[in-house]
């Protein structure tokens, strides 16, 4: 704060920021709560400051020394930085243990300072409106209305964040259907040079869920489709639980980061056990490693067996259109064999905006200007217009009724391809082109779109099989 190059007491810890190891090549993460510990082997080590976006180095020229051959089994490390740019920004999360019908849950509502000042303000929850009860763990210090509550956050230094808790009573399945998602949304009121400014609006879904696998991994943005905008910051949660009979010494989580994401922009943007965690990168694998945690089991204290962390990181540039995004994370209980999580999944696309407001993407509208045409729309034979997406005009008889129950979009595409209709589940589609030569057969099993080989071009017929019957469309590969 003062830029003397040295550490005072009044002075805080700054969490975003991280350092090159040499020669092993890791990354390693700060922390905000407490000085991050990494275990080494003996040897000479050169730490690198990178240095924060908007920050400036203080201390010598951020590159310092750790000799551990000569006797010393232990070295803190501190790099002083400063900001270049004075300017107050906030982000808020949400985050819970999984949702389970008719139970109490902890919320956790965070806001978090991503400026370069220490701000204060508001922190404002508000929750799905089908609730059933609510119990404060934090007593918020107003509520605007039965489903929002507002909590004062004071001096939150740059880096660092603010939490408060909640408790909920999740719905069960006579008042809400299971499957459906529960809503709940955050910001912040900060001050940025004495004026008022909202952060932006953080969304939060929970799936009501009754019978459910506790370790588990999230990404937002989750939409329908699992779209997301090249331009979108990913958000992965990644939550554990100690379902076994003893407590936890140590918990690690380590994911794999898929090459169509940008390691240069991860950050941690918060965990359960903050106090805990050291945070390192090796090639692309991130580890999260927990020690000392005591994780308690969860007959002997349910709450207290839960755990997360959050990250956020943005995709790569250039990516093609439709390109999957795919994320798995591997969470070990002390020596025990790991638990794999479910998959994530973000399809990125150059936009999700809706010009003509039908119900479709630009990307799933052959013309997103006129809301008659998309691939929900009738089409009207012999008229010279695809009212239906499906690359063609219909010719008077040329079509049959079966065939028009299923619609195909977009169409031409440059590879992905959407089905829609009844009887999907169990259908079998068929590519072949105009020589009838067969290109890809393949079962839908619920899924609602087929990527067609990369290689095929031009003209191609689709053969669609279900119990009832066979329909044909006509597609164009580009």
């Amino acid at each position: 704060m003062n830029e003397d190059g040295i550490r005072q007491p009044t002075e805080t810890l700054y969490g975003d920021a991280s350092v090159n190891l040499q020669p092993l090549g890791y990354t390693l993460f700060g922390n905000p709560d407490s000085l991050s510990r990494v275990l080494l082997p003996v040897d000479i080590y050169s730490l690198t400051l990178n240095t924060p976006q908007d920050w400036r180095i203080t201390s010598g020229n951020g590159v310092q020394s750790v000799d551990l051959m000569t006797g010393n089994n232990c070295d803190t490390v501190l790099f002083g930085i400063s900001p270049e740019v004075q300017g107050g920004k906030m982000a808020t999360f949400i985050s819970a243990p999984p949702t389970r019908c008719n139970e109490f849950i902890k919320f956790e509502v965070t806001a978090k300072n991503i400026g370069t000042t220490t701000t204060d303000g508001w922190l404002w929850l508000e929750i799905d409106g089908n609730i059933l009860d609510v119990q404060y763990i934090d007593q918020p210090n107003t509520t605007s209305s039965a489903n929002e509550f507002g909590w004062i956050i004071s001096d939150v230094p740059p880096g660092n964040s603010i939490t408060k808790e909640i408790l909920l009573k999740i719905p069960g399945p006579n008042d809400f259907t299971i499957g459906q998602n529960l809503v709940f949304k955050s910001f912040v009121n900060f001050d940025d040079n004495g004026m008022t400014v909202r952060s932006d609006e953080f969304e939060y879904l929970a799936e009501l869920r009754c019978a459910y696998d506790p370790n588990d991994k999230l990404v937002l943005p989750s939409r329908e489709g699992n779209y997301t905008q090249f331009d979108e910051e990913l958000i992965y949660t990644i939550r554990f639980q100690n379902t076994g009979n003893d407590f936890a010494k140590d918990v690690a989580i380590k994911d794999e980061i898929s090459e169509q994401l940008d390691l240069s922009t991860f950050k941690i943007l918060g965990s359960s056990h903050y106090e805990n965690l050291s945070t390192t990168i090796e090639n692309r694998l991130v580890t999260f490693d927990f020690s000392d945690i005591f994780l308690p089991d969860s007959t002997s204290d349910f709450e207290g067996s839960n755990g997360y962390v959050m990250f956020s990181i943005q995709s790569n540039g250039g990516l093609s259109e439709f390109t999957d995004i795919e994320n798995t994370a591997s969470i070990f209980f002390d020596f025990n064999p790991p638990i794999i999580t479910n998959t994530a999944l973000n399809v990125m696309v150059s936009s999700i905006v809706d010009m003509d407001n039908d119900g479709f993407f630009v990307f799933q509208d052959c013309d997103d200007t006129n809301p008659g045409i998309n691939p929900d729309a009738i089409e009207i034979p012999d008229n010279g217009i695809d009212e239906d997406c499906d690359g063609m005009d219909l010719l008077s008889g040329v079509e049959d009724a079966f065939s028009a129950k299923f619609k195909i979009y977009p169409n031409p595409t440059s590879g992905k391809l959407f089905i829609k209709g009844e009887g999907l589940r169990s259908a079998t589609v068929t590519l072949s082109d105009p020589t009838g030569r067969i290109l890809l057969v393949e079962k839908m099993n619920g899924n609602d779109f087929i990527q067609l080989p990369e290689e095929t071009k031009g003209i191609l017929f689709l053969k669609i099989q279900t119990e009832e019957g066979t329909a044909i469309k006509r597609i164009l590969k580009l």
